[in-house]
């Protein structure tokens, strides 16, 4: 005979394999260690789980838009004479005009 199941929205996110995760619980435990007095940590450190995993985040954000505007910028970037002279195509580089 098998148990029944816990239906709710507690047992939706334990099946999904939610929780507090690791930066959580190192949050919680500094929090308590530096409100107890336990650690004498600069409140930077103590909030880092928070702030780390988010400058990470936005860090690989600026890499990946900064090397989307060097692959697909490079076009735009080109100067007028450029771009008039790759309209005219290889005829223009031969001596021929087109």
């Amino acid at each position: 005979m098998s148990r029944p199941q816990p239906a709710g929205p507690a047992a939706t996110a334990a099946a999904a394999g939610g929780g507090i995760g690791l930066g959580g619980a190192l949050l919680v435990l500094f929090v308590g260690l530096k409100l107890a007095g336990i650690i004498d940590w600069s409140w930077w450190w103590v909030l880092s789980p928070v702030w780390i995993p988010l400058t990470a985040c936005l860090l690989i954000l600026l890499i990946g838009f900064g090397l989307w505007v060097a692959i697909t910028g490079i076009e735009d970037r080109r100067p007028a004479g450029a771009a008039r002279r790759q309209q005219h195509g290889p005829a223009h580089r031969w001596g021929r005009r087109g």
